[in-house]
């Protein structure tokens, strides 16, 4: 409608469709009325009243936005600050009531997904990451140094996705081995005297000091193994012992065979006499 055809009687679909969005105080001031059962062209929500052509529009850019490619290591969704930014939203209360117009779409979280989307990493990322896990099922219990993790576009918030997919077992120092290191380990150790220590471990795991150490601490964290404390002498020696009872190292064989995975992250305290 332009100012041409207005014959000065005010209008709400045609108030609506000029500006999109209005509140009801807003069309209350500005003289417009508001009848009772609204036009089937006028969509409430809340405090206010939208035209059901920028309803569908907003429909169509929330499933935009959802449906673009993420830029970040891990598709989450859209957050809800996103949605309102993205879609230009004048009130944010609009928000919940447009997502809920959208059944195919859920929150999670705070964060607006497609339903049955799994959580899923970039492309590039997922690259590099089989990459990486091909690598370390080649050489384990060997651990990349970090010029090769820089090298694959893997840095701590990449590596943080892999370790929650089960992917790697991230340890502190930025260790990364395959998913089935601790069993594997815990199997090699099996081997040693029920007490050992850091240097007969390393040798047995086939691997550096910079790698044993940290996996070692796992291993006394996840209980398949502990730090022998019957004197300070003892510890300062790192010695080690593997649980009483049935052997755990049994059990972590046929992880190991099956192929059994462990990708949670575990940080072991610093022990004193």
């Amino acid at each position: 409608m332009d100012l041409y055809d207005d014959v000065g009687i005010p209008d709400l679909s045609a108030e609506l469709v000029r500006r999109g969005a209005a509140t009801v105080a807003l069309l209350d001031a500005l003289g417009v009325p508001i009848p009772d059962p609204l036009p089937p062209d006028t969509v409430a929500v809340g405090k206010w009243l939208v035209s059901d052509r920028q309803w569908e529009h907003l429909r169509d850019e929330l499933h935009n936005a959802i449906d673009s490619p993420s830029t970040k290591p891990v598709d989450l969704g859209v957050s809800h600050a996103d949605v309102v930014l993205t879609l230009r939203m004048p009130d944010s209360q609009l928000r919940g009531p447009l997502v809920s117009a959208c059944p195919e779409l859920k929150d999670v979280h705070g964060r607006e997904r497609k339903r049955g989307r799994q959580t899923t990493s970039r492309p590039d990322i997922e690259v590099a990451i089989s990459q990486l896990t091909e690598t370390l099922r080649s050489q384990p219990p060997a651990a990349p140094e970090q010029p090769q993790l820089v090298a694959l576009g893997l840095g701590p918030r990449e590596l943080r996705v892999a370790a929650a997919a089960g992917a790697i077992l991230w340890l502190p120092g930025d260790i990364v081995l395959h998913p089935n290191a601790t069993a594997e380990a815990v199997a090699l150790l099996s081997d040693l005297p029920e007490q050992f220590t850091l240097s007969s471990a390393r040798n047995a795991l086939g691997t550096s000091r910079r790698v044993a150490l940290p996996l070692l601490e796992h291993l006394d964290r996840m209980g398949h193994t502990s730090v022998w404390t019957e004197t300070c002498a003892d510890f300062a020696d790192n010695q080690r012992r593997l649980p009483d009872g049935p052997s755990q190292a049994s059990a972590a064989r046929v992880s190991a065979r099956t192929g059994a995975s462990e990708s949670e992250l575990y940080t072991s305290p610093r022990r004193s006499c």
